[in-house]
């Protein structure tokens, strides 16, 4: 339970504290873009603290949009992505997992840094969009 607690300070109250600290220095009509996940909306069993982080995060970023209007506050919810988060796993059972994802998804591979950074580019770049979750998921919340 304390690793669970830990986790959610970490990334859903700490995401919280970096809105409110900075919700006062971007200028009006700047974005404010925050790091979700797919298992805010994915059952995968042994992930529920991960899915109420996630989940609460995704619920706070459309208050966020909305209280603190001109500025812009979406997310990015990313699925499975071949980053340092995986640095610690022994190379093969790594690469059998991105395999694996390769092979099970729709997009036919797994997630690169790149193709969620143009998720974030979007988000910043167009003055239109605020109170939005963006999936760059592969189409694993569709299998």
């Amino acid at each position: 339970m304390k690793a669970a607690k830990q986790a959610f300070d970490t990334k859903f109250w700490g995401s919280l504290a970096v809105a409110r600290h900075l919700s006062g220095k971007i200028k009006p009509g700047g974005t404010l873009t925050l790091t979700s996940g797919f298992l805010a909306r994915r059952t995968v069993p042994g992930t529920l603290v991960k899915t109420m982080m996630n989940a609460a995060l995704e619920a706070a970023v459309k208050m966020l949009a909305k209280e603190l209007s001109p500025l812009r506050v979406n997310a990015i919810s990313p699925g499975l992505t071949d980053t340092e988060a995986y640095a610690g796993m022994a190379p093969e059972a790594r690469e059998q997992m991105l395999a694996r994802a390769a092979e099970n998804l729709p997009a036919r591979r797994y997630g690169r840094a790149e193709d969620l950074a143009k998720g974030y580019l979007f988000v910043m770049d167009n003055p239109f969009v605020t109170g939005s979750v963006v999936d760059i998921e592969g189409g694993a919340l569709i299998n």
